[in-house]
């Protein structure tokens, strides 16, 4: 387990983490588990989350997972032009993003996480989504981000992996900057988030007698934990954190040095979270 003042690139951050908190009504008795996951990340980080949620289906959790799959070539088939074209740009770059991921030795969720077939899922509908966007089709690629006027251009692996920080950020509100995502990339994440909170509260009503256990995007995840709070949830405890990327690592593996693929990604223990600073 391992801890970070603030997940961010730095000198001083070697690593970034994701966390999982724990909730309970205490009129309902209903509990409540967010654990939050990165788009991409270090395999063996992948092989905890599941090994995790295999424990908690073991002890008759009920899981629920957020997946984006894309919009089948008959659905597409169906729609106007202009807006098959924006689900199909909106589609492109979100596919063009994640496999920036892996062009840095990173696993995608998509494919790492196990998804058993009792699992409950839910997620963004990209038809509808391309709809809400508009002319808006997709969010900014950060392998395309500019470097700010007067710095130097920032390589691959830095600026994926603070594609991957700004994700724990989101959560842990250290920049809480409404402005801070580009407009598209802001207005999917609020869709995100609708949809799990929609899909999970509803779940919760029909089974207040089981743990549920919310497997959502990073980023996500403390929106969906304040609204639980706004519906009577305590939060219990500190939140637990997973490492899902040892910084170095992703450097060394660039300049073909050799690394452990088994150096991220351990059992969350419980341990308070240093209160996040600036560096």
């Amino acid at each position: 387990m391992h801890t970070t003042n603030r997940p961010l690139i730095s000198a001083r951050a070697q690593t970034i983490a994701t966390p999982v908190r724990t909730l309970a009504h205490y009129g309902t008795g209903c509990r409540v588990k967010l654990i939050g996951v990165l788009p991409a990340a270090a395999a063996a980080y992948y092989r905890t989350v599941n090994a995790t949620l295999d424990d908690l289906a073991a002890d008759q959790a009920v899981i629920h997972v957020e997946v984006q799959p894309h919009p089948a070539a008959e659905e597409l088939a169906d729609l106007a032009p202009e807006h098959r074209a924006r689900v199909t740009q909106l589609t492109s770059n979100l596919e063009h993003e994640l496999r920036s991921y892996t062009h840095i030795g990173l696993a995608l969720a998509r494919e790492a996480l196990t998804l058993r077939p009792e699992w409950s899922q839910h997620g963004v509908n990209l038809i509808e989504a391309a709809a809400e966007l508009g002319g808006s089709s997709g969010q900014a690629e950060p392998g395309n981000m500019p470097a700010p006027i007067g710095q130097p251009l920032l390589d691959l692996p830095t600026v994926m992996l603070r594609g991957l920080a700004a994700e724990v950020d989101r959560y842990t509100r250290v920049d809480d900057n409404p402005g801070a995502l580009p407009e598209p990339a802001r207005l999917l994440a609020a869709l995100r988030e609708e949809a799990a909170f929609q899909a999970f509260t509803s779940a919760l009503d029909e089974r207040t007698d089981a743990e549920h256990v919310l497997v959502q995007r990073t980023g996500d995840l403390r929106a969906v934990s304040d609204r639980l709070v706004e519906l009577g949830y305590t939060i219990v405890g500190d939140d637990d954190w997973i490492t899902a990327v040892t910084i170095p690592q992703i450097h060394q593996q660039r300049e073909g040095a050799p690394s452990s693929p088994d150096a991220t990604g351990e059992r969350p223990t419980r341990q308070p979270v240093a209160t996040p600073s600036r560096t």
